[in-house]
C-alpha cells in the first residue's frame, strides 16, 4: 500500500495485486486495517534472528514467546494482512517473528518457507543488487538451518553459501574461519549441515 499524495484523492493501492478500493470508504478502511496492523507487528518485540525457541537437537536457547504479547484473534488478523499483502513490508516483518513461532511448534517446512518469505521480502525492499549487510549472515544462517529440519539440503547449501559470501564480503574480501560459521547457531543440526556441505563450497 502507498500513502496518498497531498492534497490528491487516495490513490492507495497494493503493489503486491496492483488494486486499488473503488471508492473512498474502502480505501479509508483499507489504510485503517494497515494502520492496526502495523501497530501489532511493531509492538512485538525486536526479534534477534539467530536466536530460536527449543532448538530441535535439544539445545535450548532463551527466546520469548514471539506473539506473547498479542491476542490470538491479533496474531490472526495479521496472519490474513499479510496474505493479502504479501509484498508489504509489515508482511515481511511478520514473516520474519513468524518463521520462529512455526519453529517453536516443530512446524519445520512451514518455519523454512516463512524465513523463505522473510528473506525475499528483505531483498525486495532493499535497492536491487544490495549486498553485504553484515545481517545478511544472520537472516541466511537462520535460513539454512530451518530448510535443514525440513529436510531441504538443497536449498539449506544455498543459504549457507550466501552466509560465506557475506561473512567474506564484510571482512573484505578473506574467506570467514570454520570456528566463526559454526558458532553462529549453537545447535548440532548447524554443525552437521556446514560439515556436509561446507568442503563443498570452499
Amino acid at each position: 500500500m502507498a500513502e496518498s499524495a497531498a492534497g490528491a484523492a487516495p490513490p492507495l493501492s497494493c503493489p503486491s495485486c496492483g488494486g486499488r478500493p473503488e471508492d473512498e470508504e474502502q480505501a479509508r478502511l483499507a489504510a485503517a486495517e494497515e494502520a492496526a496492523v502495523e501497530e501489532l507487528v511493531l509492538s512485538l518485540p525486536e526479534p534477534e534472528d539467530m536466536m530460536l525457541p527449543e532448538l530441535e537437537d535439544g539445545l535450548k536457547v532463551s527466546a520469548p514467546d514471539v506473539f506473547g504479547s498479542l491476542r490470538p484473534e491479533d496474531v490472526q488478523r495479521c496472519a490474513a494482512f499479510a496474505v493479502a499483502h504479501p509484498r508489504h513490508r509489515i508482511a515481511t516483518e511478520f514473516s520474519r517473528r513468524q518463521a520462529a513461532n512455526l519453529h517453536a511448534q516443530k512446524l519445520h517446512k512451514e518455519a523454512a518457507m516463512a524465513q523463505a518469505v522473510f528473506v525475499a521480502g528483505v531483498h525486495r525492499l532493499l535497492p536491487e543488487g544490495a549486498f553485504g549487510f553484515h545481517w545478511f549472515v544472520e537472516i541466511y544462517a537462520r535460513l539454512a538451518f530451518l530448510q535443514e529440519l525440513a529436510g531441504q539440503r538443497g536449498e539449506a547449501k544455498e543459504a549457507v553459501r550466501q552466509v560465506l559470501a557475506s561473512m567474506a564480503f564484510t571482512q573484505g574480501g578473506r574467506p570467514p574461519r570454520p570456528g566463526d560459521v559454526m558458532d553462529l547457531m549453537p545447535s548440532k543440526t548447524w554443525l552437521k549441515l556446514l560439515m556436509e556441505v561446507g568442503p563443498q563450497l570452499i
